[in-house]
């Protein structure tokens, strides 16, 4: 209630906070942000044929909600129609011993080279149930990988007007094993939408843009907190 302002990351959110009563002049647009630097595709330009068969990656908690057991036991689908076909899953938590049973499926645990190991992938995965704005998806499109995902959160923001990645409704994992097999098929596809990505997230989910975004954040809050401020709205509330 005592909030001056109310941080908002994805349209969803912001559609949330609306519905809670929350004014607009309330409501500040302060996404999240990536290091592109850091974050930046592999330097060949194309897709290439690999040995051992395409990479797909996933990071996150390993947690019900994430749902990659559900991804898993679809992934012979995959297998079948791109032979050696990995799923590489980064991350920890307490879905790890149900998905080590799973055949063409890696654990690579906690990690550090999360950048590196997307720079050896093919394609991002996400079959989570929900997010607010994933910042693994925001490293995958920084990384020009192509992606793969639930429309939950802040997907739309991300996806909105561009060719930049494949959403599916979040309660179609089938769907999404079908668009992950169409899209190793065509590596044209795939090259334009890690491509798209990644101008996408520079534009508008870089480290420089949030940060800007939130230092006018405060250069605003602090305006409205000098005593010339403070007199005018107390005239306005007295009149």
């Amino acid at each position: 209630e005592d909030a001056d302002r109310f941080v908002v990351i994805s349209h969803e959110i912001d559609g949330e906070l609306a519905g809670l009563g929350v004014t607009t002049g309330r409501r500040a647009w302060v996404p999240n942000g990536v290091d592109t630097n850091k974050f930046r595709p592999s330097t060949r330009q194309r897709p290439r044929s690999r040995v051992g068969g395409p990479i797909m990656i996933a990071t996150g908690r390993l947690a019900p909600e994430k749902r990659l057991t559900e991804l898993a036991a679809r992934w012979d689908r995959v297998r079948q129609a791109a032979p050696g076909a990995r799923l590489r899953i980064v991350g920890d938590g307490p879905e790890r011993s149900a998905l080590e049973s799973y055949e063409g499926v890696e654990l690579m645990g906690l990690r550090d080279d999360v950048d590196h190991l997307l720079r050896r992938s093919d394609v991002y995965v996400s079959a989570s149930e929900a997010e607010g704005l994933s910042n693994s998806l925001l490293e995958a499109m920084a990384a020009a990988l192509p992606c793969v995902v639930t429309d939950v959160g802040g997907v739309d923001d991300l996806f909105a007007e561009t060719d930049c990645g494949i959403a599916v409704p979040a309660d179609d994992l089938d769907l999404l094993v079908d668009e992950l097999i169409r899209l190793l098929a065509d590596p044209d596809l795939r090259f334009d939408l890690g491509r798209n990505a990644r101008k996408r997230v520079r534009t508008g989910w870089s480290l420089n843009t949030a940060g800007d975004r939130l230092a006018l954040l405060y250069r605003e809050l602090a305006a409205e907190r000098t005593p010339e401020s403070q007199r005018e709205r107390q005239k306005v509330t007295a009149g």
